[in-house]
């Protein structure tokens, strides 16, 4: 593993000698592809679904001081880094080993080719299971989050779940969406339920961005 100290970020930021690590720090801390559109007055709570190594986590809390971040990562050996590169944001970084899933429960853990490409699945019956899964509710109601004032989502298609199932309760408390969408499937379920809660977006790069105040 190697420590980068980079100008946008306030500490350290390590990645594994990975070339899916490196270009996540390029996606998200050089590139700043979250850092689009963002809320004109500065967010209070962060949710980042698919937290990967941490690395937009830490951009987030670096780019907004006030902030405090729930980082949710399904993968272990993420997890860990993730942990590693958001202990230094002490308080402000929570970093939760789970899948976001419409409700709380087990599912399958797939991993993937490369570090950032794992996936979770529902169980089908007598299957074991490999991966905690945690709805936004929960994650509201565990850290006393009244309102999502920006959610990070790159879930691996998982995101079609997620919007297509019990989704209002929590996108009404939500102000600013930044998705990455890996299908058809899920690029419907996102789509419609945003278009019920008002959201106004746009595509940048590979995701997109929503915001229920659109001022672009």
């Amino acid at each position: 593993m190697t420590a980068f100290t980079v100008r946008s970020l306030a500490h350290p930021i390590w990645i594994r000698h990975e070339q899916s690590d490196v270009n996540e720090l390029v996606h998200t801390v050089f590139r700043k592809t979250y850092g689009q559109w963002l809320p004109e007055t500065a967010p209070r709570w962060i949710l980042d679904l698919g937290a990967n190594i941490g690395d937009t986590a830490a951009w987030f809390l670096s780019r907004f001081p006030t902030a405090r971040v729930v980082a949710v990562e399904p993968d272990p050996a993420n997890h860990e880094m993730a942990l590693r590169n958001l202990r230094p944001y002490g308080s402000r970084a929570i970093v939760v080993n789970a899948a976001v899933w419409p409700t709380d429960g087990e599912l399958v853990f797939l991993a993937g080719d490369r570090p950032s490409g794992s996936r979770v699945r529902a169980a089908q019956a007598g299957e074991p299971t490999s991966c905690t899964a945690i709805s936004i509710p929960t994650l509201m109601r565990r850290y006393e989050i009244p309102e999502i004032d920006v959610l990070k989502c790159d879930i691996e298609d998982a995101e079609e779940t997620l919007f297509r199932e019990n989704a209002d309760p929590w996108l009404s408390k939500t102000h600013h969406l930044c998705i990455e969408i890996h299908s058809p499937g899920a690029r419907a379920a996102v789509l419609n339920a945003v278009a019920r809660h008002g959201f106004t977006g746009r595509p940048y790069r590979d995701i997109h961005v929503f915001r229920k105040t659109a001022r672009f």
